[in-house]
């Protein structure tokens, strides 16, 4: 599962397996397994993991060679609520307002690198 480590250290800062491991539910030794191929995620896990890149799970597994967006599920709020824990650090300091303004700009600054990835990949195609 390199694509997993890929993806992880893709990341702006570069995502720890401390904190991957977090965001799913598990150890760090277990993401290292996952890396260096020694195991693999469960279904449930791999689900988890396609969210949190926004790749689908044929990606992660290696079936398809263009990253692409997983179909949205129940889960994903939950998955939204972990990610924006992770990001405040359990801080109890900040108004539910002040989280939502904060998301918000998380989720543009997300959407403008994606777009500025894009048309890079555009260029040099």
């Amino acid at each position: 599962m390199n694509r997993i480590k890929d993806l992880r250290t893709a990341q702006v800062p570069k995502m720890s397996q401390e904190k991957l491991g977090k965001l799913v539910g598990v150890g760090r030794t277990t993401v290292t397994m996952w890396e260096n191929g020694s195991n693999e995620p469960d279904n449930a896990t791999l689900i988890k993991l396609a969210e949190i890149f926004g790749v689908s799970i044929d990606y992660l597994l290696g079936n398809e060679s263009e990253e692409s967006a997983p179909p949205p599920t129940a889960d994903k709020q939950l998955d939204e609520r972990q990610i924006m824990a992770a990001f405040w650090g359990g801080d109890q300091d900040l108004t539910e307002e002040d989280k939502k303004a904060m998301w918000a700009d998380v989720k543009n600054f997300a959407a403008f690198v994606a777009q500025q990835k894009k048309q890079e990949k555009q260029r040099n195609d």
